[in-house]
């Protein structure tokens, strides 16, 4: 399972203005049911984007207003409809083709 911003690496966005966040997640075991993410203040509920519900991508949204210019973490992780949730920590495992954990995805508010 996997989720990734729609977002450059390391982006600049503006502080103190909200802005929408797009992802996508997806999952080898079917489709995905719920998204969480973390803007540094706790896991929230992202919406789902209904035209990909039950698909094998699911794209998502989620509101974000960047409380002060500097540095700031993005996380995002998936549910599927078995019930895994994306883990925070990928298992070890050779030459590391199953990485599956939560990404750090770094942004810059100016």
């Amino acid at each position: 399972m996997r989720s990734a911003f729609e977002l450059p690496w390391d982006a600049r966005v503006p502080a103190g203005e909200e802005m929408l966040l797009t992802g996508r997640s997806w999952s080898g075991n079917g489709p995905i049911a719920h998204v969480e993410v973390d803007t540094g203040d706790g896991w929230r509920s992202a919406d789902l984007v209904a035209a990909d519900r039950g698909g094998a991508w699911q794209r998502w949204t989620v509101r974000w207003c960047p409380p002060a210019a500097g540095r700031h973490v993005l996380r995002a992780r998936a549910t599927d409809c078995t019930g895994a949730v994306q883990p925070d920590r990928a298992a070890p495992n050779d030459l590391a083709y199953l990485f599956d954990a939560v990404v750090a995805h770094p942004v810059t508010a100016c």
